[in-house]
């Protein structure tokens, strides 16, 4: 990563009175000055780019010329041109990490008029609030309540199943009675199953 280099041009024409012309520099002399790389890296920079501001290859025992001055300026585009690289690649990531996710995450309330960077980070802001809660032990999984849940409903359901037995066994009870206890029982089986059905679909997606 190459580090921001000051134009003092203007603070040459305001106190002297004249700009700053080019100079013509060694290799040494450039990759001396701040936010230039290394000389291996630059050697290769001007290998790999017939753009690159040089006044004369190093050859035949002839050391490099290097326009200064044009020189830091190519470096500077360069570097911007990284950058911007580097956003566009991270927005089309947060793009498909939305497609991912689902389009309903971009509807979400708060979420209107963010760009998808923005949403992005937020969704990710989300993840790692659910992360440390469970870590805490604050949130548990869907499925191991789900799990638990199902467990207790069987044992529920066999206990109250022989209710009507067990009771006959105790008491004298008629008949019809007991099938009336029975079909009450099953009744409020099927409305306790109910409810954690719907109970269930109304738990957010991220906390399943």
């Amino acid at each position: 990563m190459l580090c921001e280099v000051p134009d003092f041009s203007g603070l040459l024409l305001l106190f002297f009175g004249f700009r700053f012309t080019a100079m013509n520099c060694s290799l040494s002399e450039f990759v001396a000055m701040p936010g230039v790389p290394s000389e291996p890296t630059l050697r290769k920079l001007i290998d790999e780019n017939p753009d690159f501001p040089v006044v004369s290859r190093g050859k035949n025992g002839q050391a490099y010329e290097i326009d200064a001055e044009a020189g830091l300026k190519w470096l500077k585009a360069r570097r911007e041109a990284e950058e911007q690289a580097r956003r566009e690649r991270q927005d089309r990531l947060n793009q498909l990490s939305l497609n991912l996710l689902g389009s309903d995450a971009a509807a979400r309330p708060g979420n209107s008029g963010l760009s998808p960077r923005e949403i992005s980070e937020a969704l990710q802001a989300e993840v790692d609030a659910i992360k440390l809660a469970q870590l805490r032990g604050e949130l548990v999984r869907k499925v191991e309540v789900e799990a638990a849940l199902s467990q207790f409903m069987v044992a529920l359901r066999q206990q109250l199943r022989t209710m009507p037995q067990r009771l006959g066994k105790r008491v004298e009870v008629r008949r019809e009675i007991l099938i009336a206890l029975d079909a009450l029982i099953d009744g409020d089986l099927h409305l306790i199953a109910d409810r954690l059905k719907r109970m269930g679909a109304q738990v957010p997606a991220e906390e399943k």
